[in-house]
């Protein structure tokens, strides 16, 4: 079945992002390892959870990438749901929720997560967490620096993981009405 131009583009991208997503969560499992101690198990759990965070936002791109395949949408921004917007710019992907505002930017291997006063950034080995204005960067695999920034990061993951679920729970809603065959990814 031949496509149009600019929703293959998209559909492609949104495949493209969700597996690189996926590669990305793989690689900071990798930083998990056996504990020894009580804090070297909480690390793991913060290691696991921003891995588990990436996994989300793989699989609600998968979604919307189903979204987009089925409404065939023919124009450069294309539009998923009544909020929701996916568009080419600059060799990377845009995703755009109007409201509540929500941004899932992809651009040569940097995923940037925003929405309301969170955001979430990864690029290769390093994953940036900030609430408001406060952030932490740090390398998953390095587990003494997530030993010694563990509170800290325990903040900023709580309200980031909860925005990212927030997130794709609204893209099921969308789905179900859209595209009810995207449901069941």
């Amino acid at each position: 079945m031949e496509r149009p131009g600019g929703i293959m583009a998209i559909v492609e991208r949104l495949e493209e992002a969700a597996r690189s997503l996926e590669a990305l969560a793989s690689q900071i499992r990798r930083g998990i390892g056996p504990a020894e101690s009580l804090i070297e198990n909480r690390a793991n759990t913060a290691i696991s959870a921003i891995a588990d965070t990436v996994d989300h936002i793989a699989e609600a791109l998968r979604r919307l990438r189903c979204i987009a395949e089925a409404r065939g949408a023919k124009d450069r921004v294309v539009p998923l749901c009544v909020t929701w917007r996916a568009l080419e710019e600059d060799g990377g992907l845009v995703l755009v929720r109007v409201k509540p505002e929500t941004v899932i930017s992809l651009r040569g291997g940097r995923l940037v997560f925003h929405r309301g006063n969170t955001r979430l950034e990864a690029e290769g080995r390093r994953v940036r967490l900030c609430k408001l204005s406060y952030c932490k960067e740090f390398d998953p695999a390095d587990r003494r620096q997530i030993v010694e920034e563990l509170p800290q990061i325990f903040y900023l993951l709580r309200g980031i993981s909860n925005n990212v679920r927030k997130t794709l729970e609204s893209i099921i809603v969308c789905a179900r009405r859209e595209a009810p065959n995207c449901t069941r990814i």
